[in-house]
């Protein structure tokens, strides 16, 4: 019996179709090298097992010319192990590793698990110079803590092959909109050196600002006080104050920022912090200042 022209045409258009969506998927194979970056500073003396580090990927993943993983896609990892700075002059030392990532059909792509680590130097030729000079004192000298400052660039490795459908990427939820006003806000001046390779956590940063309305009340809240970006990165999760003040008669607001909670994502150059509030007519205030402190690097 002959087939009807109808019948062949369509199976024609459905083997062209299921081609069509095949062409869509394609395999991400285990062993393949993901350029990414540390978004952070972490530190031996400061750091504690098991907290978050993050990552981004620098470049877009790309198989058979398809995106299968997106630029600045965020990575979660931990820090695995950390040993403070220690007499003697030994230095400090520092695991961290990335867990997983995630495609851009949603799925999620599991990475070697491989440390990356970093070892803070020893200092024996200072720890003998310092017992010439300074006799049993000498013993007191530490080695420098182990650290890796953020941007510093690694390659991971997928850990297994993986099929990912590239028309499926997920379209991000349209925000409502809101209004948005400008404010100034500055950083209380301080002159201490942030000592990064001694392991040395800080003062405390207060970030003062006003408000546009005069007469304005304190802000009870100090989750609807954000710091969103660092030297022009978006952070992986808001910055929120430790505590909040304000003082009436200058109708002057103070938010204060645990040193590490910022310093983490600085680099020793000028920083630009940008901040919001959330305001209580659902209104969002946003500003932008700057952040300068002497680091010392040796």
């Amino acid at each position: 019996m002959k087939t009807p022209p109808f019948l062949i045409l369509l199976s024609f258009l459905l083997t062209l179709g299921a081609s069509f969506l095949a062409a869509e998927t394609v395999t991400l194979q285990a062993g393949t090298f993901i350029p990414v970056r540390l978004s952070q500073n972490v530190n031996g003396s400061i750091n504690k097992t098991g907290d978050k580090v993050h990552f981004q990927v620098t470049e877009d993943i790309l198989v058979k010319g398809k995106t299968v993983i997106s630029k600045d896609t965020w990575i979660n990892g931990k820090v695995t192990y950390t040993k403070g700075r220690k007499m003697m002059g030994d230095g400090g030392r520092i695991s961290i590793i990335a867990s997983s990532l995630t495609a851009v059909d949603g799925q999620i792509v599991r990475i070697e698990r491989d440390p990356l680590s970093s070892e803070g130097k020893t200092r024996t030729a200072n720890l003998i110079v310092n017992t010439t000079v300074w006799g049993v004192a000498g013993l007191i000298s530490k080695g420098r803590a182990a650290g890796i400052f953020l941007d510093t660039e690694f390659e991971l490795e997928i850990a297994e092959s993986i099929d990912i459908d590239t028309a499926a990427e997920p379209t991000p939820p349209t925000p409502e909109p809101v209004e948005h006003i400008q404010i100034e806000g500055s950083f209380e001046k301080d002159d201490s050196t942030i000592r990064f390779h001694n392991g040395i956590v800080g003062k405390d940063f207060n970030l003062k600002f006003d408000l546009p309305e005069k007469g304005s009340q304190p802000i009870e809240d100090p989750e609807s006080i954000a710091i969103v970006k660092v030297f022009n990165h978006q952070l992986p999760d808001p910055i929120y104050p430790i505590e909040t003040s304000y003082d009436a008669k200058k109708e002057l607001h103070t938010a204060t920022f645990a040193f590490w909670d910022i310093i983490q994502y600085c680099t020793p150059q000028e920083n630009n912090i940008v901040f919001r509030i959330q305001l209580e007519d659902g209104r969002i205030a946003t500003g932008t200042t700057a952040l300068n402190r002497k680091w010392r690097l040796k």
